[in-house]
């Protein structure tokens, strides 16, 4: 079988794979994120083809440290108004983007792609999923209560929630696919490694 390698320090990521059936290698990027970003505004990509972007640029950073493996990079943006929350530093931060997501709507756009150096080949496949989650109203005191609940947990997710968790508690309506919304649009991605024979039926 194919030799897979994610590129991706995701606990959540790496656990849905190994979950399927999946057996791979984890590598972490040394990409920039934000350099990345910033150069796709600067392009006036949207959210989806940044999303698309991150993705790409990881994994083909660990294509070029391992070119013999077929890598998969992923990356997730959480768009509100089409401004880029990204993971809370501290928990000032998250709590600015609790009270920001507050009783609104917000998207998380999740990207996937296949990285292959064998043949000369670079970026094999692509796929992006949105979904879209909408936040109960939170006052201060049910988001001090929450961020003691899951602690440092907080800073380890866009939005400092985690949905396959205590965070579920904080929406009132989600729209889209489970697997994506946790990080990785799973099922299309094993629909492509089927495709390739990466990976057994």
């Amino acid at each position: 079988m194919t030799n897979l390698v994610l590129a991706s320090r995701s606990s959540i990521r790496r656990d849905m794979l190994a979950q399927a059936g999946i057996t791979c290698r984890t590598l972490p990027s040394n990409v920039n994120e934000d350099t990345i970003k910033t150069a796709c505004r600067e392009k006036a990509f949207d959210t989806q083809a940044t999303a698309l972007e991150l993705a790409r640029s990881k994994a083909l950073d660990v294509a070029q440290r391992d070119p013999q493996s077929l890598v998969i990079g992923a990356d997730q943006i959480l768009d509100i108004d089409n401004e880029w929350l990204g993971k809370p530093k501290n928990r000032k931060d998250a709590m600015g983007q609790l009270r920001r997501l507050s009783g609104r709507s917000h998207r998380l756009v999740t990207a996937v792609s296949l990285v292959s150096l064998v043949s000369g080949k670079a970026e094999i496949w692509r796929h992006c999923d949105i979904a879209t989650l909408t936040m109960t109203r939170l006052d201060d005191r049910r988001i001090e209560n929450y961020l003691d609940d899951i602690g440092e947990a907080a800073f380890e997710a866009v939005g400092a929630y985690h949905v396959e968790g205590r965070g579920i508690r904080l929406f009132d309506h989600i729209d889209g696919d489970f697997f994506s919304i946790l990080g990785l649009p799973l099922v299309p991605l094993l629909r492509e490694l089927r495709a390739r024979g990466d990976v057994s039926p």
